[in-house]
């Protein structure tokens, strides 16, 4: 639905003051100056802004996608838009957006008394404003970046919040490895190209296999964001923006296969324990991820002799082999399962 067009002023009238106003009665906590603060003028969408987000969503803009990256103050903008909207809310409270930009000043001054004023509006009752309060206190304390997700607590809302926490990641880790690739030039592009089609093909068996059945669309999201991470990571060890690391390359691969026989070990063990638990962790999936792995690090050697010439064959491997031992260590405890047993 439109959203009405209504002046700064009015809108703090008919929106934010009665959310301080509840805060406030509910949450001691919550009460007198922080429960009664009012935000500045300046910092609220104005007509024109209204009619630019017109069907925003403030997660997204905080976040980012695939297509654009975050926005702190459009996000900040949409949110207050979000408040003022008379639907049953977005997923994601637009009150913990706000309390997240104001307290770590992203695309606005830092301002701990308005994310307070913020972390108030939330919860279910006054209980959970005065814990996410105290919260968000402890975070500002430590020096801590304060995360929307750090206001929920509760499923389904958590499950939402995290899905929106791990697409952000996905998406910028996505946007930095197209930047990278938008530098080189046509040549290194082309033979780019099959080392794309390894790491996706990777990507793919990895997610389809080392997930927990109980909650594939969860976990096969955090998978992919780790993989996502680890291909950037790798990218810019070989041109040169990130350290490619050391590493004995025997001890490495020693490790690496240790690491592989506890978790088949562990997985035969929980199988014939429920084979219906772990659905689509099994050793023939673990046997069909080690050969899209194996074809990926041979990829990875091609672009390399291609591409990057001088970065030793030796610290790439070694690179890659830590990042496969790290990612079957994340997969035991994603799925739950003791692989040191």
């Amino acid at each position: 639905m439109p959203l009405p067009k209504v002046t700064a002023l009015s809108f703090l009238l008919t929106c934010v003051l009665p959310f301080v106003t509840a805060a406030a009665a509910d949450d001691s906590t919550c009460s007198g100056r922080v429960g009664a603060l009012q935000p500045p003028r300046a910092e609220l969408p104005g007509a024109a802004d209204r009619t630019r987000l017109k069907g925003c969503e403030s997660v997204l803009l905080y976040y980012g996608t695939e297509v654009f990256p975050p926005n702190p103050g459009d996000a900040r903008l949409c949110a207050y838009i979000e408040l003022q909207a008379d639907d049953d809310g977005p997923s994601v409270p637009p009150a913990s957006i706000l309390m997240a930009l104001y307290a770590n000043g992203d695309g606005v001054a830092r301002n701990p008394d308005m994310a307070r004023h913020f972390a108030c509006m939330l919860g279910g009752n006054a209980g959970d404003s005065e814990r996410i309060a105290q919260r968000l206190d402890e975070s500002t304390r430590a020096g801590k970046r304060v995360d929307p997700c750090d206001a929920t607590g509760a499923w389904p809302t958590a499950d939402i919040c995290f899905g929106y926490q791990y697409g952000g990641d996905l998406a910028r880790a996505g946007r930095d490895i197209a930047a990278i690739a938008a530098r080189w030039p046509a040549t290194q592009q082309k033979v780019f190209v099959p080392l794309k089609a390894a790491a996706d093909a990777y990507e793919r068996n990895r997610g389809h296999a080392e997930i927990n059945n109980g909650d594939p669309s969860d976990t096969q999201l955090y998978f992919e964001v780790g993989f996502r991470q680890e291909f950037r990571d790798a990218l810019k060890a070989v041109e040169g923006s990130a350290p490619l690391g050391e590493g004995d390359a025997a001890a490495l691969d020693r490790d690496l296969n240790a690491a592989y026989r506890k978790v088949m070990k562990k997985v035969e063990q929980v199988r014939a324990d429920n084979g219906m638990v772990f659905a689509n962790l099994t050793v023939a999936s673990l046997r069909d991820v080690e050969r899209s792995w194996l074809a990926y690090v041979d990829a990875w050697e091609h672009f390399r002799m291609m591409a990057y010439p001088h970065v030793p064959a030796e610290r790439l491997r070694s690179m890659l082999v830590r990042q496969r031992t790290a990612a079957l260590a994340a997969m035991c405890g994603e799925n739950e399962l003791d692989c040191e047993e």
